[in-house]
């Protein structure tokens, strides 16, 4: 008596777990080499152009070499100029500026507690600029940023609701990822950490804790990349409001017992806790009672 025995079911999920396996390390090896192609891209960027910013620079300035230079710099950096703005130091050239300082914020304005650029080409920018442009210095390689897209002013959340964040990375590897996301309040400047460990590039659906108070706040992203600071935050305050509280509006004064004079002005308050933080006072105007 013979005895025949099939493996083939066996056989056939070996195959496919062996297959899975193989396509797993497959997209593993093209992520390593993405990462190094960033990598030897950015240790390799060796600008042919070169010039050395000796020369703070304001609107106004012209001529054919500072201010060129100046804007052969930061169209390299991909910032661009619109109009006819060659040698001449513009608002244009200015805003321009601005960017350049914003995108290195870090090493450009936190020194001097700033979060926004000037648009003036003072030291900080001319060591920027020559850290990576300067005749006769090793290059660096591209310096991480980041920039926030929104919230950026203006809106309204409730806590224990949650605020869309969005949010642009430059020059940070796509396996990196950024630290926190967090709340600044504009009347004390207490923090609320809102989320840790974040993609670097794109948009996310952030919780409010409802242990946030209403109030006006700005929101943060902070991160080491490289051993470089990356931080950035929205342009102006948005407000957070209660989510239990209804919108009203209460009229505060007058409020009972008060004697007007005809003819006189007279100052009508009231609070409306949609627009308002708990315990502000909005005053709209002053009206005029008639003769």
């Amino acid at each position: 008596m013979v005895t025949f025995l099939s493996f083939g079911i066996s056989a056939n999920a070996q195959t496919v777990d062996i297959q899975a396996q193989i396509q797993a390390l497959l997209a593993q090896i093209a992520q390593l080499q993405a990462q190094i192609a960033q990598l030897q891209a950015r240790q390799s960027a060796t600008p042919a152009w070169c010039h050395t910013f000796n020369t703070n620079l304001r609107i106004g300035d012209s001529g054919e070499k500072e201010v060129i230079a100046l804007q052969t710099a930061l169209k390299k950096e991909g910032i661009a100029i619109s109009g006819n703005s060659d040698r001449n130091f513009d608002e244009l050239t200015a805003s321009a500026v601005v960017e350049f300082q914003e995108k290195y914020a870090s090493e450009i304005l936190a020194p001097y507690g700033l979060k926004r650029g000037t648009g003036y080409v003072g030291p900080s920018t001319r060591k920027k600029l020559n850290a990576l442009y300067g005749c006769g210095v090793t290059p660096h390689p591209a310096q991480p940023s980041i920039t926030v897209l929104s919230p950026n002013g203006g809106e309204i959340y409730k806590n224990d609701g949650s605020i869309t964040v969005s949010w642009r990375t430059a020059n940070v590897l796509f396996s990196q990822k950024l630290d926190v996301i967090r709340l600044r309040a504009d009347s004390n400047g207490q923090e609320y950490n809102l989320a840790y460990n974040v993609l670097n590039d794109g948009q996310d659906v952030i919780k409010i804790p409802s242990s946030v108070p209403v109030g006006a706040y700005i929101l943060e992203i902070k991160s080491y990349v490289d051993n470089v600071l990356l931080f950035d935050a929205s342009d102006s305050y948005f407000k957070i409001v209660s989510s239990t509280t209804q919108p009203s509006i209460t009229v505060l004064s007058p409020n009972g017992g008060e004697t007007w004079t005809k003819g006189t002005m007279q100052t009508i308050k009231w609070q409306d806790n949609s627009q308002c933080p708990v315990g502000e006072t909005c005053v709209l105007h002053a009206i005029k009672q008639p003769r």
